[in-house]
């Protein structure tokens, strides 16, 4: 102190506020009574320091004004400030940089804050409704929805969260609202932080999803038509007027408005309907629409299949009907018309052996008989039709030399005798096989074979159906089903996202606390050992979460044994952020004889 005793007191203050303080000295001796204010000071090893100065005018004994201050030192204060403002800055600076729209109101309604990426689409300028309530500057319905938001956001104290669309920039686009409760130092309500997030892509992939599960649907809804109508040619005593019947029956599902769809055949003058028209009066003069396919019968047409609408129906490919639906009906009428061909062919044989030999040479499939030997192997062909040796390239001398198991590609002789076998008990049996051609072409079958007795011996008569075009229907429908998982695949990278977010706030806080803890002096060996620990458990949880959704898609087509309890668990964890952001808890009781279970061909997931 002494060492400023007789000095200019402007020594203390740095050379740039010297001019000034030189100013308000002279006016405080001039006339001004008092000075308060704060000041930036230079001790004595030049090292600056901030005090809040308040200085007041007196008379001295020797008549002139003196100026005594009074001094606090403030560089604390100042550097919390400092601190507060960086942080401010930062906690600024991250929000905008982040994809969502942050939105701040405040109890009375009125929007106080915006933070923004710089690339975001808004509805409104900020400058148009910061400082504004909601309910002048929102449209009505948006302003309705975030009122009614709030009010529930009170009575619940629960984060309150909402979809809403709106048009910007001449396009339609989708949002997520998730709307949470501000509260002041006395613990009250004191508004509400809205985040808006822009989610039309993801409505879109929904979209896509949705429309592509529809259409896996119909396929699976034609499949399942196709498969009730192989079932009824497994049974061998049904009449055909009994299976146009019941085709009537099984059609209107498979199509796509299966409630207002009616099925009519037509065959050898008699009308086959749908049960539920049958007792209906003036049902006909309902249609609007019409989808046929012809029934042949030894390439003569003998009737026709009519699909009906009852109603009008939006334009498709063929009016209101699908691609998929004309597929679907000219399988239907081959298919029928196969069956009536082979109900025709087994009347025939029972009633006329000489009947039987126009028919085995007409019909459209290929048609084989050789004699069987009960526990031996089939014996060469003794009768082959015309359409066997067309479809395999062989003269009839030819074939005439061969016997089943000399066509059927890659059948084992193992399997051959198990079909010997099921068939001497069975006397029928159905089941597919590839045949092959003389240039070794395979062409995919489905074999009808019946026992029966000719003079003593019995022999086998076997109706081999080309299902060429099937399969190839089929094999469209597994790739439709694929498609289906890899649009599932979008919903699977969002629960990743959402599993993701919680460890990334966790490592951003550890992030955050390491430059807290080092500004405090904080940062010991102990706890950088410790945050690191938590930072690596975090990032395992993040790889194992990229594991668990890889496995998800392997494919496993082996027979294996697995813990059925774990799967369900794992299934469960992966969407446990979903479940637990919705207040939903989920909980696994399982008997304990069910812990291995047996799968083949599928994936456990689908379990």
């Amino acid at each position: 102190e002494y060492e400023l005793i007789g000095e200019h007191f402007s020594l203390v203050f740095c050379e740039e506020m010297r001019e000034k303080l030189n100013h308000k000295h002279n006016q405080l001796i001039e006339g001004e009574n008092t000075f308060k204010g704060e000041l930036e000071v230079i001790g004595k090893n030049n090292k600056k320091f901030f005090i809040l100065t308040n200085s007041v005018r007196i008379m001295g004994i020797d008549n002139r004004y003196k100026r005594i201050s009074f001094d606090i030192d403030i560089t604390s204060k100042k550097d919390a400030e400092n601190q507060i403002k960086e942080s401010e800055e930062k906690l600024r600076t991250t929000l905008e940089t982040m994809s969502d729209l942050i939105l701040v109101i405040d109890k009375k309604n009125i929007f106080k804050e915006v933070y923004h990426s710089k690339d975001d689409e808004l509805l409104l300028n900020p400058d148009d409704f910061i400082g504004k309530k909601f309910s002048l500057v929102l449209p009505e319905y948006l302003a309705k929805i975030t009122q009614k938001a709030i009010n529930k956001l009170k009575e619940t104290y629960q984060i309150q969260e909402y979809e809403y669309s709106a048009q910007l920039n001449e396009k339609q686009k989708w949002f997520n609202a998730k709307m949470s409760m501000r509260k002041d130092i006395n613990n009250q309500y004191n508004g509400v932080t809205l985040t808006i997030r822009d989610i039309t892509s993801q409505k879109e992939i929904e979209k896509e999803k949705e429309l592509l599960l529809h259409n896996l649907a119909e396929r699976v809804k034609e499949l399942n038509c196709l498969y009730q109508l192989s079932k009824l040619s497994d049974r061998p005593n049904i009449s055909i007027d009994n299976i146009l019947q019941e085709t009537c029956n099984i059609i209107p599902p498979a199509w796509q408005y299966p409630e207002i769809t009616c099925a009519r055949i037509y065959f050898d003058k008699q009308t086959f309907l749908s049960e539920k028209y049958q007792k209906k009066k003036n049902w006909d003069k309902l249609i609007f629409a019409k989808q046929t396919a012809t029934i042949l019968i030894n390439n003569e047409k003998r009737g026709t299949i009519e699909v009906l609408y009852l109603k009008k129906m939006p334009n498709e490919d063929e009016g209101p009907f699908l691609k998929d639906e004309r597929t679907l009906i000219n399988i239907l009428s081959e298919q029928l018309s196969s069956m009536i061909e082979r109900k025709i062919i087994h009347k025939f044989l029972k009633e006329d052996e000489e009947k039987y030999r126009t028919l085995f040479n007409s019909t459209n499939d290929a048609v084989f008989m050789h004699p069987v030997f009960e526990n031996q192997p089939p014996s060469k062909f003794v009768e082959v039709n015309d359409i066997a040796c067309e479809r395999l390239g062989y003269s009839r001398e030819e074939l005439l030399q061969l016997s089943p198991m000399d066509i059927d590609f890659n059948t084992t002789k193992e399997r051959i005798m198990t079909l010997t076998k099921n068939l001497w008990e069975n006397k029928n049996i159905i089941f597919e096989v590839q045949h092959l051609k003389k240039d070794g072409t395979p062409i995919p079958v489905e074999v009808n074979a019946h026992l029966f007795e000719y003079k003593g011996q019995i022999y086998t008569l076997s109706i081999a159906r080309d299902i060429t075009e099937r399969k190839r229907y089929e094999k469209q429908n597994e790739i439709l089903i694929q498609q289906s998982k890899l649009a599932a695949m979008g919903e699977m990278i969002g629960a990743i996202a959402h599993q993701w977010r919680q460890p990334l706030n966790e490592l951003g806080i550890l992030f955050q606390d390491f430059d807290d803890a080092y500004q405090f002096g904080e940062l010991t060996n102990e706890y950088v050992k410790d945050n690191v620990a938590q930072a690596m458990g975090q990032l395992k949880f993040m790889s194992k979460t990229i594991d668990d959704f890889r496995n998800f898609f392997k494919p496993n087509k082996e027979i294996e044994y697995f813990n059925l309890v774990e799967v369900i668990k794992e299934s469960v964890n992966l969407t446990l952020a979903q479940l637990k952001n919705n207040y939903i808890h989920v909980s696994v009781e399982c008997e304990p004889d069910l812990n291995h279970v047996q799968k083949e061909d599928i994936k456990s997931q689908d379990l």
